[in-house]
């Protein structure tokens, strides 16, 4: 755990995305902190586009240098290191990798998005992709042999067996833990390459081990002082649940792909006292708020990306601030996020 001092002032407001909102009138107020905390960042939805990858870039991207200046513990990639009509290739993965690497050495996490492996079908790539292979690729690119380079820095970072995407760490007394959570419902919809059964099948394995991963994460509650759930997709955005159940063998896809692990984050949240966040992107309802007024401690952080604004989040955890232990702002406008989900902007 780091020893960080903050002293926040308001910096470049967002143009355009808070333009309803108060605190594109009101300056932020300053905090003076010194407490034991824990900083990290959240990024993802990005690069998409070709100044997008520049902030990226080490050693002179905008988003590189307010990294190096704000000194997190951890950098989380929350998915989608590509555009979703962006081919999935080896080469430019392998360059994401690489980019990701050099952007916070050996101490960067990423859980894959529906952009970098679900979605690699779609008719509009040249080439295109079985998405299980893909998926393939990325663990062993991403998650071992030289993608244990990313996180070098975590000692204690361990990776759940088969699905070696789902990571597990802490920084003193705040757990983290990432799960691969893509969007497209899950990877149930939209299949366009290879055999629906086997993706579907795929699936409901994956699920079962989130699950098993979650479980294994608010194990370690009575250590704990907060936890950190990171994964891709918005499932409670509103157009996840058109189809308001889950999903079974006998209903794989006409079905809420996200129904069995959101009622599962509610109820672990629900059965500890400890503040419990969940980072997502792949929508821009950029937001950070608490969940359900009958779970105080239970916060979400939609993060910021998708096109709509090019930015990260930087995080301070705080366990003695009960009212409000994490602390979120924007990385390089240093601004306060909404606290409602506008999925209408």
């Amino acid at each position: 755990m780091k020893r960080v001092v903050i002293g926040l002032a308001a910096g470049v407001a967002f143009v355009g995305l808070f333009a309803c909102t108060s605190e594109q009138k009101t300056p932020l107020e300053k905090l003076d902190v010194v407490a034991e905390q824990v900083a990290f960042v959240a990024v993802g939805d990005m690069p998409y586009k070709a100044d997008e990858n520049e902030m990226l870039t080490a050693p002179n991207g905008s988003i590189v240098k307010a990294v190096n200046a704000f000194d997190p513990e951890v950098v989380v990639h929350f998915g989608d290191i590509k555009s979703g009509g962006t081919a999935c290739t080896d080469e430019l993965l392998i360059e994401r990798r690489e980019q990701l690497y050099n952007l916070w050495p050996e101490r960067a996490v990423f859980t894959p998005g529906d952009n970098d492996w679900t979605d690699c079908d779609r008719a509009s790539m040249s080439p295109r992709f079985f998405e299980l292979e893909r998926l393939a690729f990325l663990r062993d690119t991403f998650f071992s042999k030289d993608g244990e380079k990313l996180t070098t820095k975590l000692p204690n970072l361990t990776r759940q067996n088969e699905y070696i995407e789902n990571a597990r760490w802490q920084i003193g007394g705040l757990y983290f833990a990432t799960i691969n959570v893509p969007g497209t419902n899950f990877g149930r919809d939209d299949i366009k390459v290879g055999d629906k059964q086997k993706i579907w099948d795929e699936a409901k394995r994956r699920e079962a081990h989130d699950i098993a991963w979650l479980d294994s994460l608010f194990a370690k509650d009575s250590s704990s002082t907060g936890y950190v759930i990171t994964f891709q997709a918005d499932i409670y955005q509103p157009d996840t649940q058109k189809y308001p159940v889950a999903c079974t063998d006998d209903n794989p896809d006409k079905c809420d792909g996200y129904y069995k692990i959101r009622q599962h984050l509610a109820d672990k949240a629900a059965q500890t006292d400890k503040p419990v966040l969940v980072i997502h992107g792949d929508t821009s309802a950029y937001c950070f708020h608490q969940m359900d007024k009958s779970i105080p401690n239970f916060w979400r952080l939609n993060g910021l990306g998708d096109f709509l604004i090019s930015d990260a989040a930087q995080i301070v955890f705080d366990a003695n601030n009960s009212q409000q232990p994490f602390n979120v702002r924007s990385l390089l406008g240093q601004q306060s996020l909404p606290s409602v989900c506008d999925y209408d902007h």
